[in-house]
């Protein structure tokens, strides 16, 4: 995969504006709102209300997302019913209370990303989460890594120049399964946008990054750091033929191997 190196600047509506959170007597107004259109709300709305206040917001956000709006596809329909005949909102809400008590990382994740982006690929992520994912502690450092980066994720997918809307969102798509993986390691996460991204957009060269092989690296921070040291000379050496350089290898490996 290429990272390009060029990102436009647009601007992006996020799908959550508030600077200042909402207090408790707000957001179970907001809860009782909801109970009285929704019944799974009501079914719920006891144990909402003992989560932590910045959960719960988070959870009325969702339940507000996850309104049907305009145009939508059957995949950000919450109204419609899974195979079990489950309610898409009544897994969504489920799963996030679950996640506040066993995963919180993922309620901050998914609070960091209502922020970052709009409204609509923030539905996405409410769909593609709620898949068991949300509940997945296994993930919880992958959360935690993730959550730092979103606006450089969002820097290389909804803002970049040149691309349909529909395919900046699949590529923030992509960066979510890329990354919540239980094959990706994941203190190679923040590096990966901090820092080998950030150095192949400082080089003229046109230079690939294979993602996945560098998100399942077990280099040390130290090694890396030792061979970005040595990266831009070796890099100048290889001139034109930069396009056959394997500069994930270089970096997660020995620097004696060029």
């Amino acid at each position: 995969m290429k990272l390009s190196a060029s990102c436009f600047v647009q601007g992006i509506i996020p799908a959550v504006t508030r600077t200042n959170p909402r207090s408790k007597e707000e957001l179970f107004n907001n809860i009782d709102k909801f109970s009285k259109k929704w019944s799974v709300v009501k079914k719920y709305s006891p144990e909402i209300k003992l989560l932590p206040e910045k959960h719960i917001e988070t959870i009325v956000d969702a339940i507000e997302i996850s309104k049907n709006s305009g145009l939508i596809t059957n995949s950000l329909n919450f109204s419609k019913k899974n195979k079990q005949g489950v309610k898409y909102r009544e897994l969504l809400i489920k799963e996030l209370i679950e996640a506040s008590k066993d995963n919180p990382a993922a309620v901050d994740l998914v609070n960091t990303i209502f922020r970052n982006t709009d409204r609509k690929t923030s539905k996405y992520v409410l769909a593609f989460m709620t898949t068991g994912l949300l509940t997945t502690a296994k993930l919880s450092e992958h959360m935690k890594e993730l959550t730092k980066v979103i606006p450089d994720v969002v820097q290389r997918s909804l803002k970049r120049k040149w691309r349909l809307p529909i395919e900046k969102r699949d590529d923030f798509m992509m960066w979510l399964v890329l990354t919540l993986n239980k094959r990706t390691k994941p203190d190679k996460i923040v590096p990966m946008f901090k820092e080998l991204s950030t150095f192949c957009d400082s080089r003229k060269e046109n230079l690939v990054i294979r993602v996945n092989k560098f998100l399942r690296s077990d280099a040390s921070k130290e090694k890396m750091a030792d061979n970005y040291k040595t990266l831009p000379s070796v890099l100048d050496l290889y001139g034109k033929n930069s396009k056959k350089f394997d500069i994930v290898d270089f970096v997660t490996k020995n620097t004696n191997l060029y």
